[in-house]
């Protein structure tokens, strides 16, 4: 029981890890590559986390 829940965390917290990464990634290069648009994080870490839910 003890190693589905480390197993268990250690997904989730490796799926978070990601999601925050690709969230300031994804900030911190709309912020120096394309000033022209608007940066839309909130948008792809909706989608990312969609997709990790």
């Amino acid at each position: 029981m003890f190693f589905f829940l480390l197993l268990l965390f250690f997904f989730g917290s490796r799926a978070f890890f990601r999601l925050i990464m690709r969230c300031v990634i994804y900030d911190h290069v709309t912020s120096w590559s394309d000033l022209r648009l608007e940066p839309r994080p909130r948008r792809l870490c909706d989608s990312a986390q969609n997709h990790y839910v």
